[in-house]
């Protein structure tokens, strides 16, 4: 009976050693095969959404002219800035005198024109210039109060409307600026008229309740008559800003009226 006793203990403590050591070795096994089961997380690029991210992680990357290239680039205002890049197109309007929009200066995009082009600061529709349709002046933008300017040259409708087929340009400004900086320049052509004066102004101060920025931009642009320029010139003077007139024929007579408006007498009568 003791035999059989014996027998049966040593039976169960080798049972009971076999499984820990199945246990033991188990868990590695199993801790394995849950690792080889875990999913990786991609990462998931979306174009033209409203969440923060970097430009890079479009699919079609937002150009980004920071605050040194502003500087560095000797331009008083976002409109002279922006006018003289590679994303401006043919279609644009600057300012010009003789119209209902004089100092008004747009940007163009993929030559879709201002209406098509939009302009945003901070994230926000800039408001349309009075008397020039849906289009959006930059010279209301002081270059002073922008600390980098980001440009997307693919359409993006589908987010902003139909005002926004050209592209998007956001005007991010300073936040955290303290002082007063100002930026002063001026042109003068070798000929005569086109004289610019342009500056811009910005004060920041801030606090322990807050901070509160202020910036202005002041521009004068000197009027170039048509006979100012050799390649513009008529056969006659001119009396008034755009007036071009022909070659006088010989025998022919011409009279100037008031508003500089020309004449051409037939039949013998002025």
């Amino acid at each position: 009976m003791s035999l059989q006793l014996r027998e049966l203990n040593r039976a169960i403590t080798a049972a009971l050693a076999f499984g820990s050591v199945a246990a033991l070795t188990g868990v590695p096994a199993f801790a394995q095969d849950d690792d080889s089961d875990t999913a990786q997380m991609e990462t998931v690029e979306v174009t033209g959404s409203r969440i923060k991210r970097t430009d890079a992680e479009g699919s079609v990357p937002v150009t980004v002219i920071d605050r040194q290239a502003l500087e560095l680039s000797g331009d008083v205002s976002v409109a002279d800035y922006l006018r003289n890049t590679t994303f401006n197109s043919f279609g644009s309007f600057r300012p010009q005198s003789g119209s209902s929009a004089q100092s008004f200066a747009e940007l163009s995009l993929r030559g879709l024109g201002g209406a098509r082009t939009l302009i945003l600061i901070d994230g926000r529709r800039a408001p349309t210039a009075p008397q020039v349709g849906q289009a959006q002046d930059l010279n209301t933008i002081p270059l002073a109060a922008v600390e980098r300017i980001e440009i997307l040259t693919d359409g993006a409708s589908a987010i902003y409307g139909s005002d926004a087929i050209g592209g998007v340009v956001n005007v991010i400004t300073r936040r955290d600026f303290t002082g007063v900086e100002m930026t002063i320049g001026a042109s003068d052509p070798k000929n005569s008229g086109g004289e610019t004066e342009e500056g811009s102004v910005i004060f920041g101060a801030a606090g322990d309740r807050g901070s509160v920025i202020a910036g202005a931009s002041y521009s004068s642009r000197g009027i170039i008559f048509q006979g100012d320029r050799p390649w513009s010139q008529g056969g006659a003077s001119t009396f008034s800003n755009n007036l071009m007139v022909a070659n006088p024929a010989p025998g022919t007579l011409y009279g100037f009226v008031p508003g500089g408006f020309v004449a051409n007498p037939t039949n013998g009568s002025v």
